[in-house]
Formats: structure tokens, sequence, C-alpha cells
């Protein structure tokens, strides 16, 4: 998310980083893609957590790939004041015949319960709804990370059940809590 400053948070809407600021960007998602594989954040998240940068490079260039293909945005999530790289969004799984896709999205630790994640959902899904022609997004979060499904309720998504046993992460099966929203809800959603 970068550009021009979007609410009261300090999270930049969605943007173009500029050709100078390229190289400084990669670098800085890099880093925060290692980042977010450290700690607390790895347990809550499905992706396993990186050894070292060569693999979150690796994870990057597979990003890349998708993205060229037409199945995957990404989106940093920059701190408006600083430009600090404190998370990550994604669109994938983006299915046209359907007009529909998934959403997940990391924040460092940091950076939790104080608006961010929510801002940074709303955004990007704005920019599906109103740019990409979906008329569906879904998403779904391990059971044991409930902030996640708070993140998906304040950002307009609706409940829609738990697959159970769905995920394995170090040995431990984990279920699913699944969301949804509609272009028709989000656009009908109360003003926030």
């Amino acid at each position: 998310l970068c550009g021009d400053e979007h609410r009261n948070t300090g999270v930049q809407r969605l943007g173009h980083i500029p050709e100078h600021q390229a190289s400084e960007s990669h670098h800085q998602t890099v880093k925060a893609q290692s980042d977010l594989s450290d700690g607390h954040i790895a347990v809550l998240q499905l992706q396993k957590p990186h050894k070292d940068v060569s693999e979150s490079i690796a994870s990057i260039e597979k990003t890349m790939s998708l993205y060229e293909a037409g199945n995957c945005w990404r989106w940093g999530i920059a701190l408006g004041e600083t430009d600090e790289l404190i998370g990550i969004i994604d669109l994938l799984g983006i299915r046209e015949a359907e007009h529909s896709c998934t959403f997940a999205y990391m924040l460092a630790e940091d950076f939790w319960g104080r608006g961010y994640g929510t801002e940074a959902v709303e955004a990007v899904f704005d920019f599906a709804f109103t740019q990409m022609e979906v008329q569906r997004i879904e998403a779904d979060h391990m059971a044991e990370n409930p902030a996640s499904g708070a993140v998906m309720r304040k950002a307009g998504m609706k409940y829609v059940g738990t697959e159970l046993r769905k995920y394995e992460k170090n040995g431990h099966i984990h279920d699913a809590v699944c969301y949804a929203v509609t272009k028709e809800q989000w656009v009908q959603r109360p003003a926030g």
C-alpha cells in the first residue's frame, strides 16, 4: 500500500512505487518477509518461517511469477509517515470464471491491534471490487488465530463456516475458520 494518505492510521492507499524507490522497496520487502517469518507471527500463519533471507527472496520470486501469470497481486503495508514496511497483503487464487479470489495478509506483531490490518484489507477489497471485476472475496484463518477473524469481520466479511482439520503445520492439524464478502455486501456495508 503506497501512495496517497488514507484516513487517520497513517497507512497509505494503493499505488505504485516510483522506479527510483524500487531498489529500496525490494530491500524492504526482503527484510519484511524475513521479519514476518519470525516468532509469534509464524506460529499463527500458515506459511512456514523462512530460515534465511534466501528463502524470503525465493518467496518473493514465486509471488512475482504468480503475478505475471495473473494469479496474484501483492502489496506491502507501509506506514504513511515513514514508508516503513510493516506487512504484506495478497489477492491470490484469482478465479476469473467465478469472479472470485482469496486474500491473505501478514502484519508485524508491533503493529497488531492498531487498525492497520483492517485498513489494508479495506483498501485491497476496494481495489478488487472496483478494478478487477471481482464479485466475491474469501479467506480463512487457523482457529488458533481469532484476531485475524476480527480483522475480517471489521472489513465487512461474514463467517461462512469452519473447515475441520484443513491445515497441517509443524505436525499438528488445524481447523480453518472461513469468511467471505460479496461485492453487493461490500457496497452496502455501513460507513466506518
